[in-house]
C-alpha cells in the first residue's frame, strides 16, 4: 500500500528589488500592512524587514547599482572596483561607443592595477557573476545622424507629438533641460570665458550646471537641480537646508547616475499624489532610458532636434539667465553705492537669486515657449504664427526694464562688451561628457572627501544675529520714510519684520508683551 507522502508547502517566492520598493510605496500610500500581506503574500518578519531597510532599498533602487530583478543587495568582493566599472559602462553607452566582453574585462584588470587590487582577475567567470549581479545585457550601438532636416522634425511634431499630448492635459506635460552657468562670472570676466566649453580646470569650480523643469501650462516648475564641484561647499555650512536638490562631481556635469536619481525621485514625488506625467527630454549623453517609473512617460526628442522641439530653448532658459545677470549687477550697484570696490559671490547667494528668479518666471513666458516649439494640443485653437529668428528677442529686450534702467549697468560693462553679450558668456559650456579614467576613480574612491573643501575657497556663511537684523531693519525704515514710493517700500518692510520677530525666542517675546500690559 502506497503511502501517502506530505504535501510540500509552496515556496515562498523571492521578493525582486522593483517589488519590494512597490510594496513600500503602498504602504507610504496609507495601505495597511495586513492588506500588502495579504496581496503580495509576505510574511509579517519579511514585511517588517522590508520597513526596517526602506532606505537601503529606495537607495540601490535609485542608483541603478541593482537592477529590478536582483533578489538581494549583496555586493561583490571588490565593490569599489565594479562600481568605477558600472560607471565607465554607462559612460560608453551614453557616448554611443561599443562595448564588449573583453573590453570589459581589459578596463576591470586596468582599474584593478591603479586601485593596487592584486588578487584580482577579470576572468570569464568573473564576468559572467558581474554580468548577472548587475544584470548587464549588451545591444548593438546605433549611431546617429549628424543632423536631422526640417521634415523630420515636422514628421516628430504631427504624429508622435500629437499623440502624446492627446493623453495628457497641459499641466501634465513636462520638458526638462539642463544649462551651464558661471554664477561667479562678472563683467569683465565675459571675453575670458565666452565660448569656453569648460569641460575642467579652473573655470570648472565657478560654474554650475542646472536642470530645469516645468509643464506645459506653465502652472508649474520643478524646484532647480543645481550641479557643483564641491560636495560640502563652506558657504553651505550652518545652513539648515537648501532650496533646490544639489549635487556634485569632478566636472560639474550631470550624469546619468544623478539623472536616474532625480527621475526617480520625482516619480515617487507623482506617484505620491497619484498622478502619471509625460516628460520630455532630449537626447544628451546623460540621459538613459530608466526602467520602472510608475507615473513618469519619459519621451526623448528625436536627435539634434533641440533647437527646435525643446521648449526650454526656446526663450526660457535665456529668460532666466537674464534675469540672474540683472540681480548680479544690480547686486555690483549696491556695493558700489556702499563704497566697497569689490563684489564676490558665492554659490550660496547664487542657488538664492536662481530660485527666485525661476519661482517668479512668468507662466505666460513658459507657455509661449512651449507653444513655439510645436506642444500644442489638437483642440487648442489659440495657436499663434511660426515664430522666426527676427522674432526671437534679444536678452537685452528680456530686461526687466521697468524696475532698472539698462543705462545704469554702463559703467560696469568693459569697453567693447555689450549686455547681451555678458548674459551669453556661458551658452557654450558643456553640461555632460566623457569622464576620464581619473574621474572616475576619483569619484569612486575619495567618495565625500573629493572634491571638497580644497576646491572651494568661498567663506562659510557666517550666521547673523536678531540683533544685526533689526539694526538693519531700523536704517531700511528710515531710509523708506524719504523715498519715492514709500508705501510699497514699507509693505515690503512689514513683511521682512515679521521673519525677524519669528526669530525672537518666546520668553523674550513675553516680556515685551508684559510691559506693554503695565
Amino acid at each position: 500500500m502506497a503511502t501517502a507522502t506530505p504535501a510540500k508547502r509552496p515556496q515562498q517566492p523571492a521578493n525582486d528589488l522593483e517589488r519590494k520598493v512597490k510594496i513600500l510605496k503602498e504602504l507610504n500610500e496609507g495601505i495597511s500592512r495586513q492588506e500588502v500581506m495579504k496581496k503580495y503574500g509576505v510574511k509579517r518578519s519579511t514585511l517588517s524587514d522590508y520597513v526596517k531597510n526602506k532606505e537601503k532599498i529606495f537607495e540601490a533602487f535609485d542608483s541603478g547599482k541593482f537592477t529590478g530583478k536582483r533578489k538581494r543587495l549583496r555586493t561583490a568582493a571588490h565593490p569599489k572596483l565594479e562600481e568605477a566599472l558600472l560607471r565607465w559602462i554607462t559612460d560608453m553607452r551614453d557616448g554611443q561607443l561599443p562595448l564588449s566582453g573583453p573590453l570589459i574585462c581589459q578596463q576591470a584588470d586596468r582599474y584593478a592595477q591603479k586601485m593596487n587590487i592584486e588578487s584580482f582577475s577579470a576572468s570569464e567567470g568573473w564576468f559572467a557573476r558581474f554580468k548577472e549581479r548587475h544584470g548587464l545585457v549588451f545591444r548593438n550601438v546605433c549611431g546617429e545622424k549628424a543632423a536631422v532636416d526640417e521634415r523630420r522634425i515636422a514628421d516628430w511634431k504631427t504624429t508622435e507629438l500629437l499623440q502624446y499630448l492627446a493623453r495628457y492635459e497641459p499641466a501634465d506635460v513636462f520638458n526638462a533641460d539642463e544649462t551651464a552657468l558661471f554664477f561667479k562670472a562678472l563683467p569683465d570676466k565675459t571675453i575670458t570665458f565666452k565660448g569656453d566649453p569648460c569641460v575642467g580646470g579652473k573655470r570648472s569650480k565657478e560654474r554650475v550646471t542646472v536642470l530645469l523643469a516645468s509643464n506645459m501650462s506653465g502652472t508649474e516648475r520643478l524646484p532647480l537641480l543645481v550641479i557643483g564641484k564641491a560636495k560640502n561647499p563652506r558657504c553651505f555650512k550652518n545652513i539648515p537646508r537648501l532650496p533646490v536638490e544639489y549635487r556634485a562631481n569632478r566636472k560639474a556635469w550631470m550624469t546619468s547616475d544623478i539623472f536616474q536619481a532625480w527621475l526617480r525621485q520625482l516619480d515617487r514625488r507623482f506617484s505620491a499624489n497619484k498622478r502619471k506625467v509625460l516628460l520630455v527630454v532630449d537626447n544628451c549623453s546623460a540621459h538613459t532610458r530608466v526602467t520602472g517609473l510608475e507615473c513618469i512617460e519619459l519621451v526623448f526628442l528625436p536627435p539634434n532636434t533641440t533647437a527646435a522641439l525643446q521648449p526650454l530653448d526656446q526663450g526660457i532658459i535665456q529668460h532666466v539667465k537674464c534675469r540672474y545677470r540683472k540681480h548680479v549687477l544690480e547686486r555690483m550697484l549696491l556695493c558700489k553705492e556702499a563704497g566697497r570696490e569689490y563684489y564676490d559671490l558665492n554659490l550660496l547667494s547664487a542657488i538664492h537669486i536662481l530660485v527666485q528668479v525661476w519661482n517668479n518666471t512668468p507662466a505666460e513666458v513658459i507657455a509661449n515657449s512651449f507653444r513655439h516649439s510645436g506642444f500644442v494640443r489638437p483642440d487648442d485653437c489659440d495657436v499663434p504664427p511660426e515664430v522666426t529668428a527676427e522674432d526671437t528677442p534679444e536678452p537685452t529686450e528680456n530686461m526687466d526694464n521697468e524696475e532698472v534702467d539698462d543705462r545704469r549697468f554702463e559703467f560696469l560693462l568693459p569697453s567693447g562688451v555689450q549686455l547681451a553679450d555678458y548674459v551669453a558668456i556661458d551658452d557654450d559650456a558643456a553640461v555632460a561628457g566623457l569622464l576620464t579614467d581619473a574621474d572616475i576613480l576619483s569619484e569612486v574612491l575619495d567618495g565625500d572627501e573629493n572634491h571638497s573643501d580644497e576646491d572651494d575657497r568661498d567663506p562659510p556663511s557666517r550666521r547673523r544675529t536678531v540683533q544685526e537684523a533689526a539694526e538693519a531693519l531700523a536704517v531700511l525704515e528710515e531710509f523708506c520714510v524719504e523715498c519715492r514710493d514709500s508705501e510699497r517700500a514699507h509693505h515690503h518692510l512689514m513683511g521682512l519684520k515679521k521673519i525677524v520677530l519669528a526669530q525672537i525666542p518666546a520668553t523674550r517675546q513675553t516680556k515685551i508683551t508684559q510691559f506693554f500690559m503695565q
